[in-house]
């Protein structure tokens, strides 16, 4: 079993219809939270690491707007509160902990 959180942030304007859809998109098995005005959290579990960069990719694809977003595995996110201040200092649009293995 392979657990990722991600952390996605929105303007908060688009927070209520974004969740909704994230909500859609996740498995009936995994849930999604509203961390504050901009930003959702959401629990991705996968059979490994495999599938769950699948599902990322479709996420990604899925989600298709300006969006801020931060995968990490359960094991490298530490606490919540050293997470979402990683992901406030990310400058990027997109973040995966720990970095993908390329080749």
């Amino acid at each position: 079993m392979h657990g990722e959180l991600m952390l996605l942030q929105v303007p908060r304007h688009q927070l209520w219809p974004m969740a909704r859809l994230l909500c859609r998109l996740i498995h009936g098995f995994e849930s999604c939270y509203r961390l504050d005005h901009r930003t959702l959290a959401a629990l991705l579990l996968s059979r490994d690491e495999e599938q769950a960069t699948q599902r990322r990719h479709s996420l990604l694809k899925a989600l298709n707007q300006p969006v801020k977003l931060r995968f990490a595995t359960l094991e490298e996110a530490g606490s919540i509160e050293a997470l979402r201040r990683r992901f406030e200092r990310q400058q990027e649009r997109l973040a995966i902990e720990p970095e993908p293995a390329h080749g």
